[in-house]
């Protein structure tokens, strides 16, 4: 950072605790680029987010982020010198925003979904609570928020979350992929988006009953045992760093043994399920979406506002067993046209956070 901060100008400062807030922030950080002169500067905490991010164009220094003590963020900002700071859903890092208070610098939250359990509202929450409450500025992105934060005084505007204008974007101009296109062919297509171990099980449980139905599955993790662990339990799989749509055109299942396709893969799902619900949380159902493909998921959906909402206009279902999973995939390849309406038309309908998120603090840096 010492070395770096000789060469910005009146940087934003951009921090995302890995991948997932990254694509938060990436719409505001492109537009921001587009914008104005002044560097941009992204901070990650999780090695997720970092080591696929860290030769990111759009910005001038990708950086890890130090432990929230005093005595670390007053030199990271005394360093940067930033002329605005904006942090994605619930990074609320104390240290840093009393840090950036006493320098003067204008400190936003965007893309923030708050619940009542979390820690900000319970009686031990004081210190994060005080921290949340010393913001300039907290966007969220629904109105559900905007009551609780007003419950404790504080000040919120609903904006909406930035990533349904990345996924769009990425859905209107989506990747050739003509070789999986033949491999389809006339095929119904599942992708298994983002899956763990106990997804991959459950769609393995499942495919005797879809013996026509093709598979696109792209793991979480891409190392070589575990990719080794999905041929083992799907052996009619082949691996998309070997595929061949001629010689293989009878394997069911293609194994995305590579990252940076998933969004694009989209494009050919009839349906999707997307992984991580059997574990910490699912992952991205607007990339799916996007493409007019609805969603089916694990039980751990609670935490995110887009998957009830999809859920709300039938564009979702959640399972809790492969029987279940069974009846979601049916019911989907039965019922395809009016779900995967819904699912575009929802992620249509929530676009311009980026644009009112900017407009509203572009006073920092015009």
């Amino acid at each position: 950072l010492q070395q770096a901060s000789k060469t910005l100008r009146q940087p934003i400062w951009f921090h995302c605790a890995s991948l997932g807030e990254f694509e938060q922030a990436r719409p505001l950080i492109e537009a921001l680029r587009k914008q104005s002169n002044r560097s941009i500067v992204l901070s990650f905490f999780s090695p997720s987010g970092f080591e696929i991010r860290k030769n990111y164009k759009q910005v001038d220094l990708v950086f890890y982020l130090p432990w929230d003590l005093k005595k670390n963020m007053q030199r990271c900002v005394q360093l940067l010198q930033p002329s605005a700071f904006f942090l994605t859903k619930y990074e609320v890092w104390p240290q840093l925003i009393a840090a950036l208070n006493n320098h003067g610098v204008p400190s936003i939250l965007f893309a923030a979904n708050f619940r009542s359990n979390q820690i900000y509202f319970k009686r031990h929450g004081g210190y994060m609570r005080k921290a949340l409450a010393s913001l300039s500025q907290i966007f969220v992105q629904n109105q559900e928020s905007q009551r609780l934060l007003k419950e404790w005084n504080m000040n919120a505007e609903v904006a909406g979350d930035p990533r349904f204008d990345r996924v769009w974007q990425v859905a209107q101009n989506p990747k050739s992929f003509p070789e999986i296109k033949e491999w389809i062919s006339n095929h119904d297509c599942l992708v298994l988006g983002s899956s763990w171990e106990e997804d991959e099980k459950m769609l393995a449980s499942v495919l005797p009953a879809f013996p026509k139905l093709k598979v696109i599955l792209a793991p979480h993790e891409i190392h070589e045992e575990h990719i080794k662990q999905i041929e083992k339990i799907i052996p009619n799989s082949v691996r998309y760093s070997s595929f061949n749509s001629e010689s293989q055109a009878e394997q069911q299942v293609l194994i995305i043994d590579s990252i940076g396709h998933l969004s694009h893969l989209y494009q050919f799902a009839k349906l999707s399920y997307i992984g991580g619900g059997f574990g910490a949380g699912i992952h991205n159902t607007l990339e799916a979406a996007a493409h007019g493909s609805p969603v089916i998921f694990g039980p751990n959906h609670e935490k995110f506002a887009e998957a009830k909402g999809l859920i709300e206009c039938e564009a979702a279902l959640s399972f809790h067993s492969s029987e279940e999973l069974k009846q979601g995939i049916k019911h989907f390849l039965k019922n395809n046209k009016k779900a995967a309406n819904a699912a575009f038309q929802y992620v249509e309908q929530h676009q311009g956070a980026t644009q009112k998120i900017l407009s509203l603090t572009s006073r920092h840096w015009q």
